[in-house]
Formats: structure tokens, C-alpha cells, sequence
């Protein structure tokens, strides 16, 4: 079972019989091949040598799995040379379309359901280590998992995997690399698509008079192994790239000729002066009215004030991804292999907003020292190292040529983009309001595994440790976001809803977490054709721990003392809350049965215990965003013409106005960190109420005062 890939003979002898060698026996990723012999009496020095391949199908387990090979990477057709896209081959296993493939915060790469399990549920492996990034998923920026010529094979498990596998309810994907031989082999490929070979989309024809934006998307690669000492140390390297550039025709919704002059549906109704300098930055409407439009005089306009602005953007994607790897023999009985993988890629894209472009990017260090070693002909050992750190990022950019009159950020926060949000009519101005992002997750693995067999057993048993650090920044609202209904109330300067990150809030954690786990399993040969599966997996994770304290809670649910809670009282430091996972026990049992002794037939029963784990991609966000270090304040009001827009998230000041009709108009501050749940963010908001009038004021450090 811990026998490298590839082609074997197997040799079996006794005294009084002829020797038999069956060759041409493959291994394959995870596979127990059961090799049955017929001994002819005779002398044991006589060699029959029988080729041929043991049975297929699995008979000895209930685990359902399957194995792609290098052969069928090379021959199925495959888009973008990602080996993710064949995971779908397998029974049970789908693309979950729903999964945001766009965000560091969900990872960047296409998300899998398996045997209808989320997405997040899934364990990537690769030679054995985990690269599972800060969502729980993998892949790069570029949406692929590079390294069709790097990986020999890989195997998917669907359902019912036995006691060695931990930490997720879904699936495994788990690809080893390729390694040298004896001989140098090599590839090297190319593979070109052109927008000179497509035809024009009806975007092209409707907006861009029939011209079609670039489309350039090259993919290469080269490979080579071969021998640094014969049949001792071998050496395996590669390089992939992808260089791709999109273009698209986007359509945006912006303010029209006659409403840069004050006129909506005929009617001047004036532009606030503060107003003034954002309606210019929109660039202007070029593509003719066609439905609800204004008049002649006005060709661009529709009657509601706005117009389409046609223009080509392009998302721009680069990846580069190299692997070293070498493997040597130490003795007979003993062998290592070292491991080293990078993966770098950035993508950017100028298709969302007119004025900002959305830039991804994701580096990759895989590296893995592995020893096996055969301590008999029944015992055989496995021991792992690896060192794995995934980054992602997603930040906005400013697009060349746009104007901001106040700057890129309303608040004054550096890098980080302020945002117009409109409900209707217009296309929201400005970036993200949960960017910038950057999450880096460093995992330190080790494991041991025996794998014993002794009569009609064959244990396995072992033990990991893994050790989990996550450093991160998660903005929300850090450049300030004024929220308008329409385009009317944009140009009175009517805001409806302002948010903004409370003045000395901090979007930086650093969190650290241990999990480990030991298993045994066996696996018991009743009979010829008949094999029970037994096994048990222990796991348990430690709480997780901000390095600097900074975690917020609320250890006290009881009312009325929950009600009362605010920022200055909620709980701060561990724990985080209370682990659940201390009595993780998972039972496994399971059989398979050849009923006709055949090698064609296979009969399974499984049943087992799977515990999802409490790991960082659960608390990622409600980690970050919690009281008292973190807040959101936002003024929603209905009517903020009395603000100063857009200066008064420089000032951080806001005098909400004498209420009308006896309504109260305060500034509340609340944190919702349960104990035993993941939360929202602390958030601060001016809101109208039925209660005698007052008059609130926030001030820095965002501190509720009554005026």
C-alpha cells in the first residue's frame, strides 16, 4: 500500500512447487491489487512467468474511488490544462456552480460538490500533504490547478474512506508528482487560442460595430527527468505558463448629456455643486438610446437621466508554475523524495466597474520530504514533512485615465477605494466595499504511517500533526461608501446611507491552530472474495488563538445582561469558543464481496462517522470583523442631505438632525460574537426611532455623546 507507483512483478514460491512470476501488475494511487496464483507442483528452482494485470475492480474495500492516469490527461481533451477538470469524470463528483471563484475569501479556483457535500468540504492532497488554502478549497488566481505534466496520476475518493483520512465530510483529491528514471524523458507543448479564429459576439455587433475585443490565450510547457545516479537518485522537473488576454464589450449605466446639465425627464432640477465633479468623472453615454428614451435632442439619453457608455475592457491573466523533485534510493529497504512546488498568478480585470480594476493574485509554496522504509516483508513505514503556504490577495486598482475629484478614497485610507453605491439606474462608482484582501496560510504537516500484515489482517495505523498559521487583513467599507436611490438624489446630493470603518478599528489578525489526529484500520480477509473493513480516527483541533489578543466575544447570553452589551463591555481574549471537537471519535466499518471469485463483480457496504472540523476558513471573517477592535458605523437615515458630502468621512463627524414628527435619530453601537457561533461585525448606526427628540453625535474614537 506504500509502494510507489508504477509497474511491479510479484514472485511467489514454495517447496515441492514450480516458481510463478506474474509481471506487468500496475499500481496505481491508493490501489490494493490482489494478485491470485496457481502453483504447479514441481521443483522450485522450475519459473513460470505469467503476463498479465490483476483484477480491476477493487474487491478488497468499500472505499468508492477512482484514478485518473497520466494517459488520460494527455488524451482527453482539456481546457486550460487544469487536472481539476477531470475530477468531474468520476461518479458522484460536480462542479458547484454557485461557488464564487472571484473572491481570496472563497479561493480563487472552480469549487467541487461531491456526493453532494459544500465545496468546502473537500481535502486536496498532493504526495500526501494538505495545500488546502484559507477557504478550504485550491487553486490559483487563474482558476486552474496547473501541472498536468507535473502530476503521474491522481485519485478521487467520493465515499467512504477509510480511518486514514480526516478533517472533511466530502471528498479527496489526492495527485502525486512525477519523478525520474534510468532514462532522460521530456516533453514540451504549446497550445494557442485567438480571437482571429472566433466569430464576433452579439456584444461586438450591438455595441462595437461588429469589432471584436483581443482574444489571446497561449499555454506552454516543458518537462524533463532522468538520472543524477543510476538506479539511486533521479531528478524530475517542469515549468507551465499561461499568458491569456480577454477582451469583452461592458456596458455601463452612467449619467446622461442632459442630466450633466441639471435636466431630468425635462425637468432642471440643478446639480449639487459637491455633486458637480463626480458627475464629470463618469465618462460619457455613446451608445444610442433605444427604449425609453428622452428626445431627439438628446440621442443618448433615456428619460430617467441616464445613458450607456459602451467601452472594450479586458481581463488580463498570467501564471507561472514550476516543480523540482528528486527522488533517491537509499538501500534496498529505504527510499526519499524532496518535493518543491511554485505557483504564482495574478489576474486583471477591467470588466466590473467603469473606474476601477479588480486585481486577484495567488502564490503557492508546496513543499514535501518524504522516507519510506520496509522494515520486513510484513511491515512498511512512511514518514512525512511538508511545509505548504497559499496567498491570496484581491485589491482594487485605479483604471488608467479615470478622474476621482476626491481622491481614490473618501475616508483617507491609503490603497483602499472609496465606493458610490446606487440602488437604481446607475452603475455603482468606485471599487469594492470588502477589498482590500489578503489572507496567507502557512501549514505545517507531520505524519507517520505503518502499514503491517499479518495472517488475514492488514493493519493500517499512524498518526499527523499539523500546525495552522493564518495571517490576514479583511476591509469592509475602509474607503467609505455613500448609498444614493437613484440618479436624482445624486444630483441633489441625497444620500441615503453612509458606512464607513469606525475610526481606530483594526482589520489585521494573525491566528495560530493545531490539529491532530491517530487512526487504525484493518483490513480483514474473512474468506477468498470476502473482506471486512474495520477502523477508528481520533481528531481533535486546538482553539484557535490571535497571537495579540485581539479576539471579541460575548460570553453572557442571558437577558436582560445580553441586551446591554456594547463595545466597551464585550469580552475580549481567548477563547474563542468552546471546542467541540475533544471527543471527535469516527468509527468506520465496511465490506466487499466477490461474490463469483471473478475479479469482475463487486459488492460494497459502508458505514462510517466524518467530522468537518472547525478550521480557518470557518472563521476567516467573524474572526476579523468583531467588537471591540473592529466596526462599521453607517448613517441610514432616508434623507442625509444635511452630511457634507463627500468630506465628512475626513472629518469622521457626523450631527444627525433635529428629528421630524417626535422621531429620534441616535448613533448605536452593538457586537455580535456568541461564544459557541461565528458573528457579524460590530456596527454602529444612526437610525430613526419613536422616542422623546435627541440629538447624537459620533466623534473619534467613534464614542456615542449626547448633545
Amino acid at each position: 500500500m506504500l509502494l510507489p507507483v508504477g509497474t511491479y512483478d510479484v514472485e511467489a514460491g514454495l517447496t515441492g512447487f514450480q516458481t510463478e512470476i506474474r509481471s506487468g501488475i500496475t499500481l496505481t494511487i491508493g490501489r490494493q491489487a490482489v494478485v491470485n496464483f496457481t502453483l504447479a507442483v514441481g521443483d522450485i528452482t522450475q519459473q513460470v512467468t505469467v503476463t498479465g494485470e490483476a483484477p480491476l475492480i477493487e474487491a478488497t474495500t468499500s472505499t468508492v474511488s477512482g484514478v485518473v492516469d497520466s494517459q488520460q490527461m494527455r488524451d482527453i481533451p482539456l481546457n486550460s490544462r487544469s487536472f481539476i477538470e477531470l475530477v468531474p469524470l468520476q461518479a458522484g463528483a460536480t462542479f458547484s456552480e454557485t461557488g464564487n471563484t472571484t473572491s481570496p475569501t472563497f479561493g480563487y479556483g472552480r469549487k467541487l460538490s461531491i456526493v453532494g457535500t459544500r465545496y468546502t468540504a473537500n481535502s486536496f492532497l498532493l504526495d500526501g500533504a494538505d495545500i488546502n488554502n484559507i477557504s478550504n478549497s485550491a487553486g490559483s488566481a487563474a482558476g486552474t490547478m496547473a501541472g498536468v505534466e507535473t502530476v503521474r496520476e491522481f485519485k478521487v475518493i467520493t465515499n467512504a474512506y477509510d480511518a486514514e483520512y480526516g478533517r472533511h465530510t466530502g471528498g479527496v483529491i489526492s495527485a502525486i508528482t512525477k519523478s525520474g528514471t534510468n532514462q532522460i524523458h521530456g516533453s514540451l507543448f504549446g497550445f494557442l487560442r485567438n480571437d482571429n479564429l472566433d466569430a464576433a459576439k452579439w456584444e461586438d455587433n450591438a455595441f462595437g460595430g461588429g469589432n471584436k475585443e483581443e482574444f489571446k490565450r497561449n499555454q506552454f510547457a516543458a518537462a524533463v527527468g532522468g538520472p543524477i545516479i543510476p538506479d539511486r537518485t533521479f531528478f524530475f522537473g517542469s515549468y507551465e505558463g499561461l499568458r491569456a488576454s480577454r477582451g469583452e464589450t461592458k456596458t455601463f449605466n452612467v449619467p446622461g448629456i442632459a442630466a450633466r446639465q441639471g435636466l431630468i425627464d425635462g425637468e432642471n432640477i440643478g446639480i449639487d455643486p459637491a455633486v458637480q465633479p463626480f458627475m464629470d468623472a463618469f465618462p460619457l453615454p455613446n451608445v444610442i438610446c433605444g427604449s425609453g428614451c428622452l428626445d431627439a435632442a438628446f440621442p443618448f439619453d433615456r428619460s430617467n437621466g441616464t445613458g450607456r457608455f459602451a467601452d472594450g475592457r479586458s481581463i488580463i491573466t498570467n501564471q507561472d508554475f514550476f516543480t523540482v523533485r528528486i527522488d533517491h534510493r537509499i538501500s534496498d529497504s529505504s527510499s526519499i523524495f524532496g518535493r518543491f512546488n511554485l505557483d504564482d498568478a495574478d489576474v486583471a480585470n477591467t470588466t466590473t466597474r467603469p473606474n476601477t480594476s479588480n486585481d486577484s493574485k495567488s502564490g503557492s509554496r508546496f513543499s514535501t520530504l518524504e522516507e519510506t522504509h520496509i522494515y520486513s516483508p510484513s511491515l512498511i513505514g512512511r514518514t512525512h514533512f511538508s511545509f505548504n503556504r497559499t496567498n491570496l490577495t484581491g485589491v482594487d486598482t485605479e483604471l488608467p485615465g479615470a478622474v476621482y475629484p476626491f481622491g481614490f478614497s473618501f475616508s483617507g485610507a491609503e490603497g483602499v477605494s472609496g465606493r458610490l453605491d446606487f440602488q437604481n439606474d446607475v452603475t455603482d462608482w468606485g471599487g469594492s466595499s470588502t477589498l482590500p484582501k489578503f489572507y496567507v496560510k502557512s501549514n505545517f504537516q507531520f505524519k507517520e504511517d505503518l502499514f503491517y500484515t499479518i495472517g488475514q489482517h492488514s493493519f493500517k495505523f499512524g498518526g499527523q500533526f499539523q500546525r495552522t498559521q493564518v495571517n490576514e487583513r479583511s476591509d469592509f467599507h475602509g474607503g467609505g461608501t455613500f448609498r444614493f436611490s437613484d440618479l436624482e438624489a445624486f444630483m441633489r446630493n441625497i444620500s441615503n446611507r453612509m458606512s464607513f470603518i469606525k475610526p481606530g478599528s483594526d482589520t489585521n489578525r494573525a491566528w495560530r491552530q493545531n490539529l491532530t489526529g491517530l487512526y487504525i484500520h484493518d483490513d480483514i480477509n474473512l474468506r477468498p472474495g470476502l473482506t471486512v473493513n474495520l477502523g477508528l480516527r481520533y481528531e481533535f483541533i486546538s482553539t484557535p488563538r490571535e497571537i495579540h489578543g485581539k479576539v471579541g466575544n460575548l460570553r453572557e447570553l442571558s437577558f436582560p445582561f445580553f441586551a446591554t452589551y456594547n463595545t466597551e463591555n464585550t469580552d475580549v481574549g481567548d477563547d474563542y469558543f468552546l471546542n467541540p471537537s475533544l471527543k471527535n471519535f469516527a468509527p468506520r466499518i465496511g465490506l466487499a464481496w466477490d461474490p463469483f471469485q471473478t475479479g469482475r463483480t463487486s459488492v460494497r457496504a459502508r458505514f462510517g462517522l466524518y467530522h468537518q472540523q472547525i478550521l480557518p476558513y470557518i472563521y476567516r471573517s467573524p474572526g476579523n470583523r468583531a467588537a471591540p477592535f473592529f466596526a462599521v458605523a453607517e448613517a441610514d437615515l432616508g434623507d442625509m442631505s444635511f452630511i457634507d458630502f463627500p468630506n465628512v468621512l475626513q472629518h469622521r463627524t457626523i450631527s444627525c438632525p433635529r428629528p421630524r414628527s417626535g422621531a429620534d435619530h441616535r448613533l448605536t453601537s452593538s457586537s455580535t460574537m456568541p461564544r459557541n457561533r461565528p458573528s457579524s461585525s460590530g456596527v454602529s448606526t444612526c437610525s430613526n426611532r419613536s422616542h422623546p427628540i435627541l440629538r447624537w453625535k459620533l466623534v473619534t474614537p467613534a464614542r456615542v455623546e449626547r448633545i
